[in-house]
């Protein structure tokens, strides 16, 4: 969920303040595990096989507000864009 908001809002369909509603959400459900020592790499192959991943390409579930689902294909998020998302998201576990 924390990846897919850093996405939404780096596609620019949430602001920052949505995200960080998104995070304080998270944060009230606990200690999440530690994952900041995984690898993006290997994150992004482990997404090929997702149940969402059509074609080798994951269908993301993103934000374009608060309760407001939209789906986007993953050929239009860059792998630059999905890796810095990652990093975020994986650092706000922290």
């Amino acid at each position: 969920m924390l990846v897919a908001g850093e996405l939404s809002r780096n596609l620019g369909l949430i602001d920052s303040g949505d995200l960080e509603s998104l995070r304080d959400a998270v944060r009230l459900c606990g200690q999440l595990p530690r994952a900041d020592h995984l690898e993006t790499n290997q994150i992004t192959g482990a997404l090929k096989h997702d149940k969402k991943s059509v074609g080798g390409q994951i269908n993301w579930v993103l934000l374009e507000g608060i309760g407001r689902p939209r789906i986007i294909e993953g050929r239009l998020i860059s792998a630059k864009s999905l890796r810095l998302a990652l990093r975020a998201g994986l650092r706000a576990l922290q």
